[in-house]
């Protein structure tokens, strides 16, 4: 079920997109649903000391 309406968002989308093409729309639109996505692991280590780990993606399809 999860899936299907995965999918019909993306269709939806991508008509979305294709219709507000060379608009005034088309940019501010666009950035409403681009971003980072960042995930960061922090570890205490047996020596006392911490260790972190930090990934930052680009994210321009949600």
């Amino acid at each position: 079920m999860q899936h299907d309406v995965q999918e019909l968002n993306r269709i939806l989308c991508e008509k979305f997109e294709d219709k507000i093409k060379r608009t005034l729309l088309e940019g501010p639109i666009q950035q409403l649903f681009e971003g980072l996505y960042i995930t960061m692991e922090l570890r205490r280590l047996a020596d006392g000391y911490s260790e972190a780990k930090i990934e930052i993606t680009d994210w321009h399809d949600v």
